[in-house]
C-alpha cells in the first residue's frame, strides 16, 4: 500500500539526488571553511599588527633604559660632588664654632 503512495524513482535518480543533496552540504562545509580560514587570517594580521607593537616598545623600553643608565651616571657625579661640598660646609661651620668657642673663652679669661 505504501509503495503504492510512494513516487516512483528508479535506483539511478536516487542516487542522483543523494549526489547532488551530498554536493550541496559540502559546498556548505567548504562555505564555512572559508569563512574559517577567513577569520584566522584576521586573527593572523591581528597578531602580526600587535606582535610589531611590542617590537616598538621593546625598542623604546632599550632605550630609555639607556637614557637612564647615562643620566644616572650623570646623578652620581653630582651627588659625589654635594658630597664634597656638604663635607666641606661641615668642616667651616666646625672650624668656625671652634673659633666662636675660643672668641668666647678669650674674653672669659680677661
Amino acid at each position: 500500500m505504501l509503495m503504492q503512495t510512494m513516487e516512483e524513482r528508479t535506483a539511478h535518480e536516487r542516487v542522483d539526488e543523494l549526489k547532488e543533496q551530498m554536493n550541496q552540504r559540502f559546498d556548505l562545509v567548504d562555505a564555512r571553511f572559508d569563512l574559517v580560514d577567513k577569520r584566522f587570517d584576521d586573527v593572523s594580521a591581528e597578531f602580526r599588527r600587535i606582535d610589531s607593537r611590542f617590537e616598538r616598545v621593546e625598542v623604546e623600553i632599550r632605550s630609555l633604559r639607556g637614557e637612564m643608565k647615562s643620566e644616572t651616571g650623570g646623578l652620581r657625579g653630582e651627588i659625589g660632588e654635594l658630597r664634597a661640598s656638604v663635607e666641606s660646609m661641615q668642616r667651616n661651620m666646625l672650624y668656625g664654632f671652634m673659633t666662636l668657642v675660643g672668641i668666647i673663652a678669650g674674653f672669659q679669661v680677661f
